[in-house]
């Protein structure tokens, strides 16, 4: 038996994880109080954090693979005086194709805003005195996520135990056996997935507090808290995926010959043919996680002094974009599966032989099977939390790092 097995596994160094160590916001408390009569006190505090994440694969993938399995092209003509007998083993080729290509992971969490305490308190200064407090904290969070993935597999693989000759033999019977003949081809493609997440963690949406007190000033002050807050994030993943496949896989134990024989029996048997192609295909993820950040506010003006002047301001946003194929360009998967399998046991000849009174020509042919499979999984987006979505995607030892 010849046996023949290919093995190509492509995963491609393009994979990017990104997560920003940086602390995380801290806590602001600011207190103005205890002033005497006449002063004035102030206090600001601004914050501002920006993060740009740019991740970009590029895969150009190409596997060209040629496996032969061949026992037969056997030839046995022009005996005289005896028996004939061709008997072959069997043939079987193998080729296994794996690419992985393209993955990036973003968290920038650590750089949001969200989930920030801000306490604000004037409390408990002098009659005439000027009190101000300024907070201001804003984050601008952007990712760009995006894969590029060409992959070309091309398979040629032939498995023979056929194409066998006996012929002109004279004074014995003549027999020709081949064994089965078997091609199995099994692609897997698994290409661009990003990943990015800008949330608190908690994925609820939940952010921080926010107090704001001003109490128990003295007469004729001025007290005011100003504050802003405002979180940007913005999205945007895009991947464009070319697969092309092309697949001939033969198996062929037929092709044989017994021709101008004499004087004996003529016997031609031949082993099953099978093949079987197997592809699969998974291209362009997108998952994105962004918090709103819902801040929860309270504010107090009480038991200030006559002819007092108390302000609280307070301006909270939140921007959040998310662009999963870019921005209108929208996921491009192209996947081109070419399959030829050929599967032989027949194109058996036995002819012009010539045998005695009792002479017999026996021809027969084993099972011929063709069994093809192919799966093609392309262009997923995800927004939120948890989504609880089975996905098909798998990228082995990668796709780890994801989860």
């Amino acid at each position: 038996m010849i046996l023949q097995k290919v093995v190509a596994s492509v995963a491609t160094g393009a994979m990017l994880s990104f997560a920003l160590v940086v602390p995380a916001y801290a806590d602001n408390t600011i207190s103005i109080s205890g002033n005497g009569a006449d002063s004035v006190n102030q206090s600001s505090v601004n914050s501002t954090n920006t993060s740009s994440v740019v991740q970009n694969n590029t895969a150009v993938i190409t596997n060209n693979v040629s496996a032969n399995a061949n026992s037969g092209d056997n030839k046995a003509s022009e005996n005289t005086g005896g028996s004939v007998d061709v008997s072959t083993g069997g043939a079987s080729t193998s080729v296994d194709v794996t690419n992985q290509a393209n993955l990036n992971k973003a968290d920038a969490s650590s750089c949001s805003s969200c989930g920030t305490n801000t306490s604000v308190d004037i409390s408990g200064n002098g009659a005439d005195t000027y009190n101000k407090a300024n907070v201001g904290t804003s984050s601008n969070n952007t990712v760009f996520q995006n894969n590029d993935a060409q992959i070309t597999n091309q398979v040629s693989q032939k498995a023979e135990t056929g194409d066998n000759k006996a012929s002109s033999n004279t004074g014995g019977d003549v027999s020709i056996t081949t064994g089965p003949a078997s091609s199995s081809t099994t692609i897997k493609n698994q290409a661009n997935a990003n990943i990015a997440s800008s949330s608190s963690g908690s994925g609820d949406g939940s952010g921080g507090t926010l107090t704001a007190t001003i109490s128990g000033n003295g007469a004729d002050s001025h007290n005011g808290i100003n504050i802003y807050q405002n979180s940007d994030n913005s999205v945007v993943q895009s991947n464009d995926a070319v697969f092309n496949n092309m697949v001939y896989a033969k198996a062929s134990s037929g092709d044989n010959k017994a021709w101008g024989n004499t004087s004996g029996d003529v016997m031609i048997d031949t082993g099953a043919a099978d093949s079987t192609v197997n592809i699969d295909n998974m291209a362009n993820f997108n998952y994105a996680n962004v918090d709103c950040c819902l801040t929860n506010t309270e504010a107090s003006i009480t038991n200030n002094g006559a002819d007092t002047k108390n302000w609280i301001s307070a301006k909270l946003g939140n921007t959040s974009g998310i662009f999963q194929g870019g921005e209108g360009k929208g996921n491009l998967a192209l996947l081109n599966n070419t399959v030829k399998p050929n599967t032989e046991t027949g194109d058996n000849s036995a002819g012009e032989n010539t045998a005695n009174d009792s002479g017999m020509f026996w021809l027969s042919t084993g099972d011929n099977t063709s069994d093809t499979t192919l799966n093609n999984q392309a262009n997923v987006n995800l927004v939120g939390f948890n989504p609880g979505v089975e996905l098909g995607f798998d990228l082995g030892n990668l796709w780890q790092l994801v989860i």
